[in-house]
Protein backbone atom coordinates (compact mmCIF):
# COMPACT_ATOMS: atom_id res chain seq x y z
CA UNK A 1 0.00 0.00 0.00
CA UNK A 2 1.47 3.25 -1.36
CA UNK A 3 2.04 6.42 1.50
CA UNK A 4 0.02 9.23 1.17
CA UNK A 5 1.95 12.04 0.38
CA UNK A 6 -0.66 14.44 2.47
CA UNK A 7 0.52 14.34 6.49
CA UNK A 8 -2.10 14.88 9.07
CA UNK A 9 -0.18 18.95 9.41
CA UNK A 10 -0.83 19.28 5.50
CA UNK A 11 -4.88 18.48 6.48
CA UNK A 12 -4.42 20.47 9.38
CA UNK A 13 -3.27 23.76 7.82
CA UNK A 14 -5.91 23.37 4.83
CA UNK A 15 -8.40 22.87 7.54
CA UNK A 16 -7.37 26.53 9.21
CA UNK A 17 -7.03 28.09 5.82
CA UNK A 18 -10.58 26.70 5.47
CA UNK A 19 -11.41 28.09 8.46
CA UNK A 20 -10.21 31.65 7.82
CA UNK A 21 -11.83 31.92 5.06
CA UNK A 22 -15.43 30.57 6.36
CA UNK A 23 -14.54 33.36 8.88
CA UNK A 24 -14.40 36.24 6.18
CA UNK A 25 -17.45 34.66 4.56
CA UNK A 26 -19.51 35.12 8.02
CA UNK A 27 -18.82 38.71 7.64
CA UNK A 28 -20.07 38.71 4.46
CA UNK A 29 -23.56 36.71 5.77
CA UNK A 30 -23.76 39.13 8.59
CA UNK A 31 -23.40 42.30 6.10
CA UNK A 32 -26.21 41.11 3.85
CA UNK A 33 -28.29 38.76 6.22
CA UNK A 34 -28.66 41.40 9.18
CA UNK A 35 -27.18 44.88 8.75
CA UNK A 36 -29.18 47.36 7.54
CA UNK A 37 -32.66 45.77 8.72
CA UNK A 38 -34.44 47.16 11.96
CA UNK A 39 -34.08 45.77 15.21
CA UNK A 40 -36.81 43.30 15.44
CA UNK A 41 -36.24 42.04 11.47
CA UNK A 42 -32.36 41.25 12.60
CA UNK A 43 -34.17 39.67 15.69
CA UNK A 44 -36.47 37.39 13.68
CA UNK A 45 -33.69 36.56 11.57
CA UNK A 46 -30.85 35.79 13.91
CA UNK A 47 -33.80 33.46 15.43
CA UNK A 48 -34.82 31.46 12.43
CA UNK A 49 -31.09 31.02 11.37
CA UNK A 50 -30.27 29.65 14.94
CA UNK A 51 -33.36 27.46 15.08
CA UNK A 52 -32.31 26.39 11.78
CA UNK A 53 -28.40 25.37 12.33
CA UNK A 54 -29.53 23.43 15.05
CA UNK A 55 -32.61 21.76 13.34
CA UNK A 56 -30.80 20.74 10.39
CA UNK A 57 -33.22 22.75 8.30
CA UNK A 58 -32.01 22.62 4.77
CA UNK A 59 -33.22 25.98 3.42
CA UNK A 60 -31.69 27.75 6.12
CA UNK A 61 -28.36 25.94 5.82
CA UNK A 62 -28.69 26.13 2.16
CA UNK A 63 -28.46 30.31 2.59
CA UNK A 64 -25.47 30.42 4.50
CA UNK A 65 -22.47 30.71 2.67
CA UNK A 66 -21.02 27.37 1.26
CA UNK A 67 -17.97 26.28 -0.18
CA UNK A 68 -17.14 26.56 -3.30
CA UNK A 69 -15.64 22.90 -4.11
CA UNK A 70 -15.60 23.44 -8.29
CA UNK A 71 -13.65 26.30 -7.86
CA UNK A 72 -10.74 24.73 -5.82
CA UNK A 73 -7.87 24.01 -7.90
CA UNK A 74 -4.05 23.97 -7.43
CA UNK A 75 -3.91 27.86 -7.04
CA UNK A 76 -5.88 27.82 -4.20
CA UNK A 77 -4.20 24.58 -2.99
CA UNK A 78 -0.97 26.37 -2.88
CA UNK A 79 -2.69 29.28 -1.32
CA UNK A 80 -3.34 26.79 1.34
CA UNK A 81 -0.49 24.76 1.97
CA UNK A 82 2.01 24.65 4.04
CA UNK A 83 5.46 25.12 3.00
CA UNK A 84 6.64 22.05 2.06
CA UNK A 85 3.73 20.31 1.36
CA UNK A 86 3.20 18.24 -1.61
CA UNK A 87 2.39 20.27 -4.91
CA UNK A 88 -1.42 19.85 -6.37
CA UNK A 89 0.01 17.46 -8.91
CA UNK A 90 1.90 15.19 -6.99
CA UNK A 91 -1.53 14.27 -4.82
CA UNK A 92 -3.39 11.02 -6.16
CA UNK A 93 -7.12 11.77 -6.75
CA UNK A 94 -7.72 10.02 -3.04
CA UNK A 95 -5.57 12.89 -1.19
CA UNK A 96 -6.88 15.49 -3.63
CA UNK A 97 -10.48 14.63 -1.89
CA UNK A 98 -8.72 14.53 1.34
CA UNK A 99 -7.56 18.28 0.35
CA UNK A 100 -10.33 19.30 -0.65
CA UNK A 101 -12.54 18.20 2.15
CA UNK A 102 -10.66 19.23 4.95
CA UNK A 103 -10.77 22.74 4.09
CA UNK A 104 -13.98 22.44 3.17
CA UNK A 105 -14.99 21.18 6.89
CA UNK A 106 -12.75 23.69 8.11
CA UNK A 107 -15.04 26.34 6.14
CA UNK A 108 -18.35 25.10 6.71
CA UNK A 109 -17.30 24.33 10.84
CA UNK A 110 -16.46 28.05 11.06
CA UNK A 111 -19.60 29.44 9.09
CA UNK A 112 -21.99 27.43 11.28
CA UNK A 113 -20.47 28.68 14.73
CA UNK A 114 -20.08 32.04 13.46
CA UNK A 115 -23.16 32.40 12.27
CA UNK A 116 -24.62 31.02 15.43
CA UNK A 117 -22.11 33.85 17.32
CA UNK A 118 -23.46 36.36 15.42
CA UNK A 119 -27.08 35.42 15.40
CA UNK A 120 -26.69 35.34 19.57
CA UNK A 121 -25.39 38.29 19.71
CA UNK A 122 -28.15 40.08 18.04
CA UNK A 123 -30.64 38.00 20.47
CA UNK A 124 -28.14 39.42 23.44
CA UNK A 125 -28.37 42.70 22.54
CA UNK A 126 -32.00 42.98 21.90
CA UNK A 127 -32.43 41.46 25.49
CA UNK A 128 -30.32 44.10 26.95
CA UNK A 129 -32.49 46.55 25.64
CA UNK A 130 -35.79 45.00 27.10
Amino acid sequence: MAVSPVGSEVLLALRNAGEREGRLAVGWWQQHALEGRTASEQERTAQAVLDGIDSSDDAVVAALPRFDVAGYDADRYQAHAPVGAPGWSELPDHDQALVVEAVRDGFTDAVRDGVAVRCHAVLTAREGTR
